[in-house]
């Protein structure tokens, strides 16, 4: 909603040739929480200017909620049918994903039925399905929705790219209309600004990035890809374009699908720059955006590839030469950008109609200074130093003196590589004050240094209750100070953990706080199935300080179990559950977890006694209060060892552990 209430946004969108646009109201992600009072004032003004440039207007609503909820679903779109929308718009996506709430199929025949009563049916009718059909046609589920009246007339969207194998697998599935491409584009790659489509200033400002292709989404479509597209497909929707300009998002997808044959990129480019920057600017601006990409193809940034949806196996904030020897190159390309910008931003004073439509300052505040500001970084972070340049070699240099029976030149040189590592990572810091989260990167470097956990000797087995009740647990030292995976803070409630071990076993307590235990999740009941999706704790142990292979041990809050071994170098592999037990109990505030793994579990003989293990604990919580803001299938993830921020299956989470 806010989106679309600024300045000049529905003269940008008509220029674009848009032709609906999905209105939606509250904190949810995927569609308007159901019950959420809507701010009717702002949805008439927005109705207004879409139908005076003859847009289509679908009213979305989160449908993927439990049961209770569900005529709360049927009354929000009541309420947007009353304010005048055209459509609606049934939201399943990720929270209706068959291995979590699942399509409600009967919620979806009473939308279509309310829609048919008041004459909204066949293409007014749209609906994103669930996670696993949105990705793959041809499911089961998407067979179960085509058999509820109407539905085969809808419009489905859909994750594939468009082809003659799509429309062949919606026909197979018995859809009538034609699928329709909802593209999660733009996923570029990182940038001085920004990490992928998230802004990295710490300022507030805008980031800056060169003009998006397609390509740089999910399945990266080349543009020969998608010339026949509009033969197979109904519609499309961008989804991830809110971090940058709706001249870059529109200007791009919306063009191109008005009529994907006759598309030509370089002129479509042209196009955006004309209206952006002026006429006379044209060729600068190309030239701007084609330095600014090889300046980055010299450097690793976050994600590394465009379209990536995985975690990247390294932050990478702020972003580095992938070599430091192209050094040179980049400053070349720095200067070519610095040599560009003063008749490139003179002349789009000039001739821009931006500020005309956007709202005066727009031009300087989305596209000029964001421009300047990433020449300025980018000129900053060449001339840096950053440990990850020598810090490999560094390693290896210690690694070699301990192997020659060095252990005094080992130490000396581990405790200069470490001085060396913190002043230069808070130099690093303290150049790029623009730059979000760069404590954060000074406390990744000082992590790598801190003192380990300990692990302490009982010369007896604890009781297994569950309640950590026996004393030998407050014998042990505790760790806390959980961290959100997305070292974005600390945890909303804390987790602390202890670790005892005897002569048989590692044993580990978890007591986590709760401060809304009648919220908890815990459904899953079948020994090895995906118990975090429940409130529950992850242990994972590696032995050898190498990261792999490590054992991870899921246990919800009920005691249910299950275990995966990660092999060096291979996918993961789900097993049956090796030796290991679980005891778990619930309090008024909090609930506990017992884990006891046999060390013959881990291929382990005799006693552990001074060795150093590498381990971390996760939290699954989804009792957590952002579920309200954030949707029914959400949790908040927080660990022991949270950075660097990605899967908490990265070793490099690991924590070191000292059997005493």
């Amino acid at each position: 909603l806010p989106g679309y209430d600024r300045p000049g946004t529905f003269d940008l969108f008509a220029r674009a040739r848009v032709n609906y646009i999905d209105l939606r109201d509250g904190p949810g992600i995927y569609g308007t929480p159901p019950g959420h009072p809507l701010d009717k004032e702002r949805m008439r003004r927005v109705l207004r200017e879409a139908h005076r440039r003859g847009m289509v207007v679908y009213g979305v609503v989160d449908c993927a909620v439990p049961e209770p909820r569900r005529e709360a679903v049927l009354k929000t779109f009541e309420e947007f049918i009353e304010l005048g929308v055209d459509g609606l718009w049934i939201s399943i996506d990720d929270p209706g994903g068959d291995d979590r709430i699942g399509t409600p199929l009967d919620l979806v025949r009473r939308i279509v039925e309310l829609g048919k009563r008041h004459g909204i049916t066949g293409e007014m009718i749209a609906m994103t399905p669930g996670k696993e059909s949105y990705k793959n046609i041809d499911t089961q589920t998407n067979r179960n929705v085509m058999q509820i009246p109407g539905m085969n007339e809808a419009l489905l969207f859909f994750t594939v790219l468009p082809s003659k194998e799509s429309l062949e697998a919606a026909r197979r599935v018995g859809l009538k209309s034609l699928p329709c491409w909802w593209h999660n584009w733009p996923r570029p790659r990182g940038g001085f600004l920004h990490q992928g489509s998230a802004p990295g200033r710490a300022d507030g400002g805008k980031p800056y990035i060169e003009l998006m292709a397609l390509y740089e989404g999910w399945h990266t479509p080349r543009w020969e890809e998608l010339r026949n597209a509009g033969q197979y497909i109904a519609a499309v929707q961008p989804w991830g374009g809110s971090a940058w300009p709706d001249d870059w998002v529109a200007g791009v997808i919306d063009l191109w699908a008005w009529a994907p044959e006759l598309h030509d990129w370089d002129k479509h480019r042209r196009r955006i720059y004309s209206l952006v920057f002026g006429p006379g600017q044209v060729e600068a601006a190309r030239r701007f955006d084609d330095a600014l990409a090889s300046l980055k193809s010299l450097f690793v940034v976050s994600p590394e590839l465009p379209g990536d949806r995985k975690n990247q196996p390294d932050p990478a904030w702020p972003p580095r030469l992938s070599d430091p020897a192209d050094a040179g190159k980049a400053l070349k390309l720095i200067s070519e950008m610095e040599e560009l910008l003063p008749a490139l931003q003179e002349g789009a004073r000039r001739e821009s109609l931006f500020d005309h439509y956007a709202g005066a300052g727009a031009l300087e505040e989305y596209f000029l200074e964001p421009q300047r500001k990433t020449v300025e970084v980018a000129r900053t972070i060449t001339g840096l130093t950053l440990p990850e340049y020598w810090w490999e070699t560094h390693r290896q240099r210690v690694m070699l003196a301990a192997t020659l029976g060095q252990g005094e030149r080992a130490a000396i040189w581990a405790e200069e590589g470490r001085q060396r590592a913190l002043k230069e990572a808070r130099a690093v810091r303290d150049a790029l004050p623009v730059l979000q989260n760069m404590g954060g990167y000074v406390q990744e470097w000082r992590e790598r240094f801190k003192e380990p956990a300990t692990a302490r000797f009982a010369d007896r087995e604890p009781d297994m209750k569950g309640d950590l009740s026996d004393p030998l647990w407050q014998s042990a030292q505790p760790v806390t100070g959980f961290g959100l995976s997305t070292d974005a803070g600390e945890a909303e409630d804390q987790t602390e953990v202890r670790m005892l071990y005897t002569a048989e076993a590692f044993y580990v307590g978890v007591l986590c706080h709760e401060s809304a235990v009648d919220r908890m999740r815990v459904t899953r009941t079948q020994e090895g199935s995906d118990v975090w999706e429940d409130d529950s704790v992850e242990l994972f142990i590696n032995t050898d300080c190498l990261g792999r292979p490590y054992w991870q041990f899921v246990a919800n809050a009920g005691g249910v179990r299950s275990f995966s071994y990660q092999r060096p170098a291979t996918a993961e592999d789900r097993a049956p559950n090796p030796e290991w037990q679980v005891r778990t109990a619930r309090g008024t505030d909090r609930w506990t977890a017992e884990i006891r793994v046999p060390y013959s579990t881990l291929g382990i003989s005799g006693s552990p006694k001074g060795q150093i293990w590498m381990v971390n604990v996760v939290r699954n919580d989804f009792a957590s209060l952002q579920r309200d803001v954030v949707g029914e299938h959400w949790m908040q993830t927080s660990a022991w060892g949270f950075r660097p921020r990605g899967s908490n299956h990265d070793p490099r989470k690991f924590n070191p552990v000292v059997f005493e």
